[in-house]
């Protein structure tokens, strides 16, 4: 039986280093949307541009300051998991992750 441990190591392992992978490639205007909308999309959390005066400016210093586990945080906010281990992706995700989907070289 699967579960959500093995769903968030399989996502962990297979999906977050390419979607990581295709927002790098990103402009930083179109990246800032993508990952806003990740980021909004947890109703428990407020919504990130009201947390500063330049919300680009300021997710620009946190992801460099925090790096991959910056992306991750956008990632984890735009992946739901099922007791289950099923698992849906924001379509911000799906388009990180390229034409071809998981386990191409088009990330390279």
């Amino acid at each position: 039986m699967i579960d959500r441990e093995m769903t968030w190591y399989y996502l962990r392992i297979s999906y977050f280093p390419q979607f990581m992978a295709g927002v790098m490639r990103i402009e930083w205007p179109e990246r800032f949307q993508i990952l806003k909308e990740l980021y909004d999309n947890d109703p428990e959390d407020i919504p990130w541009e009201i947390r500063s005066e330049d919300p680009m400016a300021d997710m620009m210093r946190w992801v460099g300051s925090k790096g991959e586990s910056a992306y991750f945080k956008f990632f984890v906010k735009g992946t739901k998991v099922n007791k289950d281990g099923s698992f849906k992706l924001h379509p911000n995700i799906s388009k990180c992750l390229g034409v071809f989907g998981i386990g191409t070289d088009e990330r390279l």
